[in-house]
């Protein structure tokens, strides 16, 4: 689901823009991908049993998940 969208071009934009530290970067972007993994459930948790309700805790994640992958876009080169 939602983990493959922002996987995927994260490993995309890596395996295209180094070439010196390739294994190094990789390594790195596959270790960090469960830290991710455990940020944003707790994030969400916190939004949606805070003040902020279901409405705008949803908005925020979709935000933050559309941040992060608009970033990824843009970094690629073709």
């Amino acid at each position: 689901g939602l983990g493959c969208l922002m996987y995927v071009p994260s490993i995309a934009v890596i395996s295209q823009h180094f070439s010196k530290r390739h294994t190094l970067m990789m390594s790195l972007v596959t270790s960090s991908t469960p830290l991710g993994a455990m940020i944003h459930p707790i994030m969400l948790n916190h939004l949606l049993n805070g003040t902020v309700g279901f409405a705008r805790g949803i908005r925020a994640s979709a935000g933050f998940a559309s941040a992060l992958s608009s970033i990824a876009c843009l970094s690629m080169c073709t």
